[in-house]
């Protein structure tokens, strides 16, 4: 999960589920014409809060997915499931398939839009550890089963997502530029015309994945794809079967909603990720959030369109991790803090200045802070040169602490262009720990790497 970092994930799905589905249709509670819901970017990906069964929950609006998964985490273990049948799921990643359980007869409620008799598979949270790697709690996966029933709006400037009542009426947006939508296995693909180098264009049909943090994924084993150098190899993020990997680097651009968006990043991840599952014969990759977040994008699945609007950050490059770290929550720890220091000055949680507080005895307060953790450093990176280590523990960047920031605001405070002093507070087996460093190019003269 990253904006150009890489704890991120790829969230590709795929079940041999055949069973006979029940009606699941959402619909509107009231009579209205749209809907509205908030959502959470973190990440270039789509946080939304759901009502399952009467719960509330958080879950991941992901379009490269088709059912809708829901992990068997302490909260939802409460939750009552009608019956359970035991299948396989498959999807990115070389492991083994994984073990899920089909239940049937549940009810799914996303602010005025509900379902009655949604069927949605159940699988162990411990596989994925969602929490750790985004630093939010992530109860489940929506996809296909409620994006096939509206149009909807994604605006990722105010954070909304507008629901349209009428599927069958084509909605009116001047400004937008519309692509036909082509589904394979419930999941919507698009033409797009790019170049790897010197201008010569392609065109090729690419997975639209709300579901990755990623900007492009290309796959240089299709005709006509190949890596453009200078690439690096590097950990793409988490498949329901397991880690992916693969190569990065940029290609020339990349041409969308009369836009041309230039030295776009690009992964090539290592084929033998999809063995598990079956691809459009004419994919040559994937769109991830960190290219669609460049646009207000309109999803018509029932008219088989999407719609693309430009937005204020069309222009923002695009920056790879330059200091190589990979970071994730590991639980919590209690913190003993002192509140008032020896010229009694009260400060807040943030160590800012409150007043002037007389007291007769020093207030120590105990309070629980996340623990953020290094998992993985780039062989070769700046942190790896300054002696970063995974297990690592971080608590200020830049003399700044951490433990009220989200994981995704701690990712953004290493987001810098080459040439940026980083310094970090770490403990290592407890001792603390300073170390140094400079952002640098990836690659001598590429200075937007």
């Amino acid at each position: 999960m990253r904006l150009t970092f890489h704890c991120f994930f790829v969230l590709f799905f795929w079940c041999s589920v055949s069973a006979q589905q029940q009606s699941q249709d959402f619909y509107f509670l009231k009579k209205r014409k749209s809907t509205q819901l908030s959502f959470e970017l973190i990440n270039n990906l789509l946080v939304v809060p759901v009502w399952v069964n009467g719960q509330k929950l958080s879950f991941l609006l992901d379009s490269g997915v088709g059912m809708t998964l829901l992990f068997n985490n302490a909260r939802v273990s409460n939750l009552y499931f009608q019956e359970k049948n035991a299948f396989k799921l498959t999807g990115l990643g070389q492991g083994k398939a994984l073990k899920a359980y089909l239940t049937r007869g549940n009810t799914l409620q996303l602010g005025k839009i509900k379902a009655d008799n949604l069927s949605i598979l159940l699988v162990d949270e411990n596989d994925f550890e969602f929490a750790k790697r985004m630093g939010t709690q992530i109860d489940g996966v929506l996809g296909h089963a409620f994006l096939k029933d509206y149009a909807i709006k994604i605006n990722y400037e105010s954070q909304k997502i507008t629901i349209f009542k009428t599927p069958k009426k084509k909605l009116n947006v001047a400004q937008s530029q519309w692509y036909p939508l082509t589904f394979f296995r419930d999941k919507p693909h698009i033409p797009i015309s790019f170049s790897l180098r010197d201008g010569h264009l392609q065109t090729g049909y690419f997975l639209i994945d709300t579901g990755s943090s990623d900007a492009l994924w290309l796959f240089d084993q299709k005709a006509g794809i190949e890596k453009t150098p200078p690439t690096f190899e590097d950990y793409l993020g988490r498949g329901i079967n397991g880690n992916i990997f693969g190569s990065r680097g940029k290609i020339s651009f990349v041409q969308l909603a009369n836009e041309t968006l230039r030295r776009v990043k690009v992964a090539y991840p290592e084929m033998e990720n999809f063995q598990s599952i079956a691809i459009h014969p004419q994919r040559v990759g994937s769109i991830g959030g960190e290219l669609l977040r460049r646009f207000t994008i309109y999803l018509d699945y029932p008219n088989k369109r999407m719609g693309l609007i430009p937005n204020r950050s069309i222009d923002a490059p695009f920056y790879f991790n330059l200091s190589g770290i990979e970071l994730q929550h590991n639980g919590v720890e209690l913190i003993r803090k002192k509140l008032n220091n020896a010229n009694n000055v009260l400060t807040d949680e943030s160590g800012n200045n409150r007043g002037i507080e007389i007291f007769l005895r020093d207030v120590i307060r105990y309070e629980l802070q996340n623990i953020i953790e290094v998992t993985h450093v780039r062989e070769g990176s700046p942190a790896a040169e300054a002696g970063v280590m995974v297990g690592d523990v971080l608590d200020r960047i830049n003399g700044r602490k951490l433990h009220h920031l989200k994981l995704h605001q701690v990712i953004g405070l290493l987001q810098r262009k080459p040439g940026k002093k980083i310094k970090l507070s770490l403990r290592r087996q407890g001792e603390p720990l300073l170390v140094r460093f400079e952002l640098r190019s990836l690659f001598d003269g590429s200075l937007d790497f």
